[in-house]
């Protein structure tokens, strides 16, 4: 279920992206393992109910990034692994902030608890 959960919000997420002219994010069959990584935890602790705002799903993104040796930067780069994410939630662009709320607001549809 996790991985259907993942690809759904996924596909939101990159529909987004494109839609706002930003073609950063690839199809989910060929994002990396480390970033699926990252995505499993966050759906598994929204779904379990350690996550429960959109701000703290954001802050562990980014602190799942972080371990990963992610850092902010101005322009998304997967090769030099930077986010203009990679901020507090309340320094997050209205896009940004839209497509956190998205993926959580998708995520969390899928609860049954």
């Amino acid at each position: 279920m996790i991985e259907q959960i993942a690809k759904t919000a996924h596909a939101i997420h990159r529909a987004y992206c494109l839609e706002m002219g930003i073609a950063t994010q690839p199809t989910w069959k060929i994002v990396s393992l480390d970033h699926k990584k990252v995505v499993y935890s966050s759906i598994k602790h929204i779904l379990d109910g350690q996550i429960n705002t959109v701000e703290q799903s954001h802050n562990l993104f980014v602190k799942s990034k972080y371990e990963r040796g992610w850092r902010f930067g101005e322009v998304y780069s997967i090769e030099d692994k930077l986010n203009p994410r990679m901020v507090e939630f309340s320094r997050l662009t209205i896009e940004q902030r839209v497509k956190e709320r998205l993926f959580f607001d998708c995520v969390s549809s899928f609860n049954v608890c």
